[in-house]
């Protein structure tokens, strides 16, 4: 992410054990190829014949028609039969009336007992081209990229990044599957042919509003939930959202997507103009493109992103000054701790929420805003005890009879915190509890002052 990173206050994401990060929205460039054609490695045990041609040829270097005639007792015609596979994988070649031998390939097809041959087939594939990650899709009817292009419009078009721009297809294609560099592509695949004619480009130009000729790119809005798997790779489960196409996949998901500000269109239907709709796709794989969202995730290592932090998520300024944040730790791959004083508590506390419960974040980046959870840490012995008297709030408020839990709460709490003085008695802990709404637990607590029974 190399632009401008902007902060502000979110309510705090649910994430879940296995989640890695929420991207709340991001623009997603896509570019969809439908039946490439590629070549396919099929593999088929060795006959009998076949691997006696291929010891024949490792003892003698070459294979003659007479010897291999004079040793079976077949005539060697026999011999054309035995070889046009071995010959199509490359193991034998022809040479004259004999034939010659690859001894490294003729080694291992006979350590392996099969035999390769390469096969014309067809694959889908889709570029990403901002993170330039390949993906081989699959799936009935195109797979999710075609229900995409199907049933949502593009949010803009993007022109290509600059070393995108002079590409061709199906060269681009083949660099990438000889690289092994395209994820869920079948092992199989090795190679995709260069077309007997001109090779097309990613994408023919668009003329721009500069009278220019530029290669352009569909660009769709998403959001996306990266998690990890037991395997410890990331999961990327994503909703390309946005306008319906018209005549769009009739199961598609509909959605109401009014924006503000946002009218009939000329000619239009204003109904038609109003509905959206949601395809989901699956990003995993997609190393580069995963590894840019996490990487907003690091915002709160600068330290001036950590005070921006401080400004949305803290206690409004002062007449003395804003308290300071004493710092900020990683907690878990979307979860941070903001690290506060004593000062900063209080503060917080009159915010009129439980210090204790987690705040949102939004980071916004280069069209992408992920969302990341952040916690209050005290670093000092007021800071703890005046998030014990929250705890003990939250424990009265789980309690079948809170007023029996009070004091025992009151306790225990003052124990993990001396010195806390006056912070942690019972009448501080009312006092508490009233600040934060929780009206009815003060009745109970102060049910046996207020209305004593004989």
């Amino acid at each position: 992410m190399d632009g401008p990173v902007t902060l502000h206050a979110v309510p705090a994401p649910r994430l879940a054990p296995d989640t890695v990060l929420v991207v709340a929205e991001a623009l997603l460039p896509l570019l969809y190829w439908r039946g490439v054609s590629v070549l396919q490695e099929k593999r088929q045990d060795l006959t009998v014949l076949e691997r006696f041609a291929l010891e024949l040829g490792l003892t003698f270097g070459s294979i003659e028609p007479e010897d291999f005639a004079e040793i079976t007792s077949l005539p060697s015609s026999a011999l054309a039969g035995a070889t046009w596979r071995l010959i199509s994988s490359g193991t034998l070649y022809p040479r004259g009336g004999s034939y010659g031998v690859n001894p490294e390939q003729a080694a291992a097809a006979l350590q392996q007992r099969t035999v390769s041959r390469l096969v014309r087939s067809s694959a889908d594939f889709v570029l990403l081209p901002r993170s330039g990650d390949v993906l081989a899709v699959g799936g009935r009817d195109g797979g999710w990229p075609r229900a995409v292009e199907q049933t949502v419009l593009p949010d803009r078009q993007a022109p290509l990044p600059p070393d995108l721009r002079t590409a061709t297809r199906a060269a681009y294609l083949a660099e990438k599957v000889r690289a092994k560099a395209v994820a869920g592509l079948d092992p199989a695949v090795i190679d995709v042919p260069l077309p007997d004619r001109d090779d097309p480009p990613l994408v023919p130009p668009a003329k721009r509003g500069d009278g220019r000729w530029v290669p352009v790119c569909p660009t769709y809005l998403c959001r996306a939930e990266i998690r990890r798997a037991e395997t410890g790779t990331h999961v990327v489960d994503a909703i390309v959202c946005g306008q319906a196409r018209r005549g769009g996949r009739k199961d598609s998901r509909r959605i109401d997507s009014r924006r503000e500000g946002s009218g009939r269109e000329a000619g239009g239907h204003e109904d038609e103009a109003q509905s959206g709709a949601e395809v989901a796709i699956d990003l995993s794989g997609a190393d580069g493109l995963i590894a840019e969202w996490l990487k907003l995730s690091d915002a709160l290592d600068d330290p001036q992103l950590r005070q921006a932090a401080w400004r949305e998520l803290g206690p409004p300024a002062t007449g003395f000054g804003r308290p300071p944040l004493d710092g900020a730790q990683r907690r878990g791959p979307a979860q941070w701790d903001l690290l506060v004083n004593g000062t900063a508590v209080r503060e917080l506390c009159g915010q009129g929420r439980p210090i204790t419960e987690p705040r949102g974040l939004a980071v916004e980046a280069d069209g992408v805003i992920i969302h990341i959870g952040c916690y209050f840490f005290p670093t000092d012995d007021e800071g703890r005890a005046l998030f014990a008297r929250d705890e003990v709030i939250s424990r009265l408020l789980s309690a079948q009879e809170p007023a029996e839990e009070l004091a025992p709460a009151c306790r225990e709490a003052a124990a993990r915190c001396p010195g806390a003085g006056n912070v942690l008695s019972a009448d501080a802990i009312r006092e508490r509890a009233w600040q934060l709404g929780h009206y009815h637990l003060v009745y109970l607590l102060r049910e046996q002052e207020d209305f004593p029974h004989d």
